[in-house]
Parts: structure tokens; sequence; C-alpha cells
């Protein structure tokens, strides 16, 4: 019977042993799902500078069409530059839609925060994508603007831009840089 009573306490001190195991393996399961969670702002995604790419291409410039102002978009720009069919659209003075493509992205790019951090080096560029990426055939001149000294993260991405008119499709590549 005394035998019987100390193989019953060690069972006993061998379930709550088990318990005590249990109840700090789902207190760490769930302090860990709580960190994984909290998603960190800090970091640009390529889906952040993609969507910043398809969201310019629909900012309107100073350039514009007919004698009641039109005013034209990026994409528009994107493909009268590579078509280079200047007399389509009336832009300021001394500049053509290319020129107004650049110094707009430019313009733009300079208050662009990805995940809140300031950009110490962009490049973007642009292309006539026919059929594969060897039919790349690159237009105007790129806007670059920094340097890649500090740099703690480089993102790219890339937007396909169909064009309106001529049925073609234009591509849009940036790389940045960032610093904070």
């Amino acid at each position: 019977m005394v035998m019987n009573i100390k193989n019953k306490m060690g069972q006993n001190e061998t379930v709550g042993f088990v318990i005590i195991v249990m109840l700090v393996v789902i207190v760490a399961v769930i302090f860990l799902g709580i960190a994984l969670r909290k998603d960190n702002p800090n970091i640009a995604t390529d889906a952040e500078i993609k969507n910043f790419l398809i969201a310019s291409s629909q900012t309107t410039t100073e350039c514009y069409l007919d004698s009641i102002p039109k005013y034209r978009t990026i994409s528009d720009l994107e493909t009268n530059c590579y078509y280079r069919n200047f007399e389509q659209f009336t832009c300021p003075a001394g500049m053509n839609s290319c020129d107004v493509l650049n110094k707009t992205y430019s313009d733009i790019l300079k208050e662009f925060r990805p995940g809140g951090r300031v950009l110490s080096y962009y490049k973007l560029n642009f292309y006539y994508l026919s059929g594969n990426e060897e039919g790349r055939v690159p237009f105007g001149s790129e806007v670059v603007f920094g340097n890649l000294t500090g740099c703690l993260s480089k993102r790219g991405a890339t937007s396909e831009i169909s064009g309106t008119e001529y049925n073609s499709s234009i591509v849009a590549s940036i790389e940045v840089c960032e610093i904070e």
C-alpha cells in the first residue's frame, strides 16, 4: 500500500510538470505570434514601389492636347516620348514630352518616401517591350538622383503601361535606395 501511494504521488508530480511545460509553450507561442504579426512600417516593399509607378503614371502633367486644354498624364507622355511624336501635345516653352516626363518624375520622386524612409538614390528608366525581355528598347533619358553611399536597402520594380493610341507596351523601371 505504501508503494502504491508513492507511485500515485510520482504520477501527480509528472502530470503537474507536463501541465507547467504545456503552459510555458502556449505562452511562448502566443508571444511569438504577436511579435511576428507586427509589420515594420519602415521597410519598403517591391509592391509599394510598383504601386507608386502605377499611381504616378496617372498624374496629370503640364502638356495638353487641343486648344481647350486636355491635360495629358505621365502614361500619355511615355507613349508620346517613345514614338517621338512631339507635335501632338503642347508643352511648356522649349520642352517636349520627354523633357516634361523627366521633370515631372523628378519632382514626384523628390517627395516619394517608401516606408517613410528618405531616398538617397533613385534611377528611373523607360523602355518599349516587344514580346520578350530581349525585345527591350530603351528610350528617353534616365531620371537619376543621388548616390548609393549609406544605402540601407536597395529595391526596385517595373510597371507595364499600355499605350492608348499605339497599342504598345511601355515599361517604367525604377531602383531606389533608402537611407533612413
